[in-house]
């Protein structure tokens, strides 16, 4: 039997590189939706693989996304549609008009470009969030320095550091920063007055990468706080 003829997703947005499809039962039971947080080697900058996660809860939260609080949906391969991850925008807000958001790829290997894709993916979702839903700011969080290539990415798509969590991730008994990340509307009309759309195609993205300075904000902005900081507190750590 083939199982990807049972694969009957239904397409929410069309993308270059991936499609974001609406999710259902067959996500789990096809391609692992559930277990893609049960890896605790891919899952060590997230707070997924600490507990496991059963078929059960999968299934639970499949059925919560009638819900208007959340859109979840499926990262999809566009040859085949094989769901090789899941994007949302998470904790709508319509009074404050923003949204967490929050991606994961659970089968990076399937995908010849994850880091385009997962990027493809996030420009697309958040798009949505700008137009559709009308938000005026779109954020998240990041472990830093674990996830530090990945947030220097979505600089090209608009996302800016806000702010440094000290000590605001941590796995087992290791603890590293984060960071407060976000869009905001304003920034996205800026993007769009010299391309249509926040994913300009990947060949532009390429091209955004060679320009890209070597150094992320992030890392300028980490450079720059600990000089401040070092100065600023010299009256009471008198080692630092």
């Amino acid at each position: 039997m083939n199982l990807a003829e049972h694969r009957n997703y239904k397409l929410f947005i069309s993308g270059e590189l991936v499609d974001l499809c609406i999710p259902d039962l067959s996500a789990i039971e096809l391609d692992g939706w559930g277990d893609w947080f049960n890896n605790i080697d891919t899952n060590q900058n997230t707070t997924h693989g600490v507990y496991p996660n059963f078929y059960e809860n999968q299934v639970d939260y499949l059925k919560s996304l009638h819900k208007k609080d959340k859109i979840v949906l499926l990262v999809c391969r566009k040859e085949d549609r094989v769901a090789v991850g899941v994007v949302a925008l998470q904790d709508i807000d319509m009074n404050a008009r923003e949204a967490l958001w929050a991606i994961m790829i659970g089968n990076t290997e399937k995908l010849s470009l994850p880091g385009l894709a997962a990027l493809e993916a996030t420009a697309m979702i958040s798009e949505h969030g700008f137009k559709e839903l009308g938000l005026q700011r779109i954020y998240g969080g990041q472990a830093y320095p674990g996830l530090k290539g990945w947030n220097k990415l979505l600089e090209l798509i608009g996302y800016q550091v806000d702010g440094i969590h000290r000590n605001g991730h941590n796995r087992g008994n290791k603890y590293t920063d984060s960071l407060y990340i976000s869009c905001l509307y304003k920034d996205y009309l800026q993007i769009i007055e010299s391309r249509k759309h926040l994913w300009p195609g990947s060949m532009e993205i390429k091209k955004l990468l060679r320009k890209q300075p070597k150094k992320s904000y992030a890392e300028k902005l980490e450079e720059i706080t600990i000089k401040i900081k070092k100065e600023h507190f010299s009256f009471l750590f008198k080692s630092q």
